[in-house]
């Protein structure tokens, strides 16, 4: 079974941008979603296929009101992954 590793998302400090990178085993789908503390989606980041290796990955987040999110990962083989994030514009 392949093992993917990911890693959370931080807030670029100048811009309103959340960097984050998947570093993944073999290529796969990758879904990436801003999730509230109540665990509903706010805003789906990504969901598109990523090549094996490391994926410098950004989104836009000045829509979204700061506060204390999760971002959740989670790959077509079935790995799943949840981190804090905070936003504070």
């Amino acid at each position: 079974m392949k093992q993917e590793i990911l890693e959370k998302g931080r807030r670029h400090s100048l811009r309103p941008t959340v960097m984050t990178q998947a570093t993944v085993n073999g290529d796969c789908n990758l879904s990436i979603s801003l999730i509230d503390c109540l665990g509903r989606e706010i805003k789906p980041l990504l969901n598109d296929s990523v090549n094996k290796g490391n994926n410098q990955l950004q989104f836009d987040v000045s829509a979204i009101p700061s506060g204390l999110y999760m971002i959740r990962f989670k790959t077509s083989s079935g790995f799943m992954k949840t981190e804090k994030m905070v936003i504070n514009h």
